[in-house]
């Protein structure tokens, strides 16, 4: 039995391969074929906020959380944020965290 599932799990990767086409590296949490799909995400985050005296943002403000810290504490640059949010073009980057970067460049040229 273990082993026909195994089977039937490899065919059906490379059927959806063929037929689907995806990026591997936009995946928010896990590899492709393990992710936690959003619905689940927006039910854990509920039983979060219930449990708890957080105060409940927008999944997406977890996004522009992220970005930022991937510029303040990462020292990302515009061109791998682009890549790791999703965006073709580092210029999206620019217009919506480009107040963030003059002081991470001041910071780095300060180190020098």
């Amino acid at each position: 039995m273990a082993n026909l599932y195994l089977k039937f799990t490899e065919e059906s990767k490379e059927w959806h391969k063929a037929n689907y086409p995806y990026n591997d590296d936009y995946v928010v949490f896990g590899s492709f074929y393990q992710s936690i799909g959003e619905t689940t995400i927006a039910k854990m985050y509920d039983a979060i906020v219930k449990e708890t005296d957080l105060k409940r943002i927008k999944i997406y403000e977890f996004r522009h959380s992220h970005a930022s810290d991937c510029i303040n504490r990462l020292r990302m640059d515009r061109e791998t944020l682009a890549k790791r949010l999703g965006h073709s073009s580092s210029i999206t980057i620019e217009k919506v965290y480009g107040h963030l970067y003059p002081s991470t460049e001041k910071d780095a040229i300060s180190e020098l």
